[in-house]
């Protein structure tokens, strides 16, 4: 069973707590409730939120939003796929209660691939159609949304926004790594780690129910994935996911620590964030984090100094 969201635990929820920026004015993370206007005029920032905000799922659809059911099929070629409606992707979309997240993983025979809505040009080289193909259906991962809230906008962060985050840190904090790590090879690793979620969704870190059958769903998602690309390239990216998974070297255990610390530091700017939505104690956050000091001790110090300061604000769960 699904834990209830913070509003059914009778916890304050992160988005009806305002957070004061430099500037004095107000913001509230996704999902809160804005105050009057200035004028009559539409706030683009808002336009813009409820535009990225996924729709529900309707069920039985295949993964299609509900407003999708009301709008015309894409006409196919004849060397698509037989008219069958695409998938959009695996996806995460508000659940019964807002706050909680649905995985909606991309069904496990689904056979149409993205670029099947307008096939590549016939007389392309094989290997580099492998390639394209493979370029095209990973812009899924610009729909699989994560349970964590941006720090810039009011809306979920989605996967293609973390594993670019990630890959600014590797350069930027690998000074802290308490082992030496080659930093070209730790990009490559969070560049890759969250590629299988195109297929098999985002497992949010909080959410116990969610994480039950994860390991099998993504093992499930590498295989299919990475075959779609030349062989030699198919597997040495799925080398790569494997390494970050098994985190045996100094680059994957580094990988993972931050990508641990990323939605620590986002939680901290949405005042709780998902900490608050899953009902997290402090010890939860420190434990489901540890990664983060088991690569680096400088991190793992500020880590620990973020959740203390997190707890007592308020922002974390009392046992």
């Amino acid at each position: 069973m699904r834990p209830p969201c913070a509003a059914h635990r009778g916890l304050p929820d992160p988005r009806d707590t305002p957070v004061p920026r430099r500037s004095g004015a107000i913001r509230r993370p996704a999902g809160g409730v804005r105050g009057p206007r200035r004028s009559g005029a539409l706030n683009p920032r808002a336009v813009a939120s409820a535009a990225a905000r996924p729709e529900p799922v309707a069920p039985g659809s295949g993964g299609r939003a509900l407003g999708d059911l009301n709008r015309p099929a894409r006409r196919r070629s004849e060397s698509g796929t037989g008219g069958r409606p695409r998938h959009t992707g695996a996806h995460a979309v508000p659940g019964a209660c807002d706050g909680a997240l649905v995985i909606d993983p991309l069904p496990a025979d689904a056979p149409v691939l993205l670029v099947d809505d307008s096939p590549l040009p016939a007389g392309l080289d094989s290997r580099l159609r492998e390639q394209l193909t493979f370029i095209v259906e990973i812009d899924r991962l610009k729909t699989v949304l994560r349970a964590s809230p941006l720090a810039a906008a009011d809306r979920r962060e989605n996967d293609a926004e973390h594993s670019w985050h990630l890959a600014m840190m590797v350069p930027l904090l690998a000074e802290y790594a308490d082992r030496p790590i080659d930093v070209g090879h730790t990009v490559q690793l969070v560049l890759v780690h969250d590629l299988v979620e195109v297929y098999a969704g985002d497992t949010p870190l909080y959410d116990a129910a969610a994480r039950a059958g994860q390991e099998a769903r993504e093992q499930a998602a590498a295989d299919r994935l990475f075959a779609l690309l030349p062989t030699d390239q198919g597997t040495r990216l799925r080398a790569l996911w494997d390494e970050f998974e098994a985190r045996a070297t100094p680059e994957a255990m580094f990988a993972k620590a931050l990508d641990r610390l990323q939605p620590v530091l986002l939680n901290w700017m949405a005042a709780g964030g998902t900490w608050r939505t899953y009902g997290a104690t402090a010890a939860e956050v420190l434990h489901r984090t540890s990664a983060i000091g088991e690569a680096s001790a400088t991190l793992g110090t500020a880590l620990r100094t973020i959740v203390t300061e997190a707890e007592q604000r308020g922002w974390t769960r009392t046992p």
